[in-house]
């Protein structure tokens, strides 16, 4: 059965994260919605570990892009067959992209269906818009996506958890806004992005508060944490003991040691085991206090660098991969990156996935800093 993934705000980084389990899928834009088609089978339970997934439809129809269809009867057909239980019955209709006049023709035929067997039931969609994902979660969720090459009925199968996320993120004892707040979902996208096996231990050199290593412990993987600084470690071990109680995750975190990610050895990676991967955000520079010129930022960027290739020039074991999260500076009319770290890694004996070799970018809407996303893979031994 083919499945549709409807995906976050960054498309090309939620592709990018789904390719680790799914290599052969399918991806399309529908104005600025992104979906990925899969045709293999899709445990629903995957949303929980899917940091670039909004939702999960199964398609229950496909038709002819060009094809004259009567939308109107397939939602009245598909509202009969689904099956209703006992109460009210809550659902909600979502048309990608957008079209208000099609999505409030659909929501009365859907209505209608329902009166004419007389079932009580009621639609979330207000003002004939679009469900959020917390709307979806709560109600029968009907999607109708006109695709590049066919038009989709599907149905929803599973919605990101967001008050799950939101804990995880602003639940947590202790948050540092001065060095960054890695979001969850973005750390969970850099794990995947790693392609971890069991037994893999993921290591974050540059832990700031734990996030990249609580996201690790709840996919079920151990975790190996270092920062140089002491609060850090202390904020990301008070963070691990709350989040342990909390959410009861199946990996473990080894150790959390106050180290520099600059001087790290080839024993301060592997003396747990020699499967590892590397995800981490590396420092993201001064608080910026107003938008900065090209020119400084590229001077920030630049002023930054050495710090990344000295972390890169560790004794990292060859075959390892490494992802790494940096800034770049979101400005207008072009993004300012530090594009020189690419080949700079590739002379330490570093190799780029072609997927990658322009770099993943994460930002929020009008944010100054956002993070540009590398992987690169170990390709010679270190150096001892």
């Amino acid at each position: 059965m083919p499945y549709l993934f409807h995906l976050g705000r960054e498309t090309e980084i939620c592709i990018a994260e789904l390719q680790s389990f799914y290599p052969n899928l399918k991806s399309f834009n529908v104005e600025k919605y992104g979906f990925a088609l899969v045709e293999e089978d899709v445990n629903p339970g995957i949303i929980d570990h899917l940091g670039g997934t909004i939702k999960i439809s199964k398609i229950v129809q496909e038709l002819p892009k060009k094809m004259p269809v009567n939308f109107t009867e397939i939602i009245k057909k598909e509202i009969q067959d689904i099956e209703k239980g006992e109460g009210k019955f809550i659902y909600g209709i979502n048309v990608y992209p957008s079209q208000t006049n099609l999505l409030k023709k659909l929501l009365k035929a859907a209505k209608e269906t329902l009166k004419a067997e007389d079932i009580s039931s009621r639609y979330l969609n207000q003002d004939a818009e679009n469900l959020s994902s917390a709307g979806s979660a709560h109600c029968q969720d009907i999607n109708v996506v006109f695709g590049e090459e066919k038009n989709y009925l599907t149905e929803t199968i599973a919605v990101q958890n967001i008050d799950a996320y939101s804990k995880r993120d602003y639940g947590r004892p202790k948050r540092d806004g001065l060095s960054g707040m890695l979001p969850p979902k973005l750390a969970q996208v850099m794990i995947n992005l790693a392609k971890p096996k069991k037994g893999t231990i993921v290591i974050d050199p540059f832990c700031g508060s734990g996030t990249i290593s609580q996201e690790t412990i709840l996919m079920g993987f151990d975790s190996t944490a270092y920062d140089i600084s002491e609060k850090a470690v202390f904020d990301t071990k008070i963070n691990i003991e709350w989040f342990k109680k909390e959410f009861q995750p199946k990996g473990n975190l080894l150790e959390i040691s106050q180290k520099d990610a600059t001087k790290l050895t080839a024993t301060d990676y592997t003396k747990f085991g020699k499967n590892i991967a590397i995800v981490t955000e590396s420092y993201l520079g001064p608080p910026q206090r107003h938008i900065p010129t090209p020119t400084e930022a590229q001077k920030t960027l630049d002023d930054l660098e050495n710090i990344y290739l000295d972390f890169l020039k560790t004794e990292i074991p060859k075959g390892t991969t490494v992802v790494l999260a940096i800034p770049f500076f979101n400005l207008k009319p072009s993004p300012v990156i530090l594009a020189s770290l690419i080949y700079k890694a590739e002379g330490l004996g570093y190799s780029i996935p072609a997927l990658t070799q322009k770099g993943l970018f994460y930002a929020r809407k009008n944010q100054i800093v956002g993070r540009m996303i590398l992987i690169f893979k170990k390709e010679v031994p270190a150096k001892v």
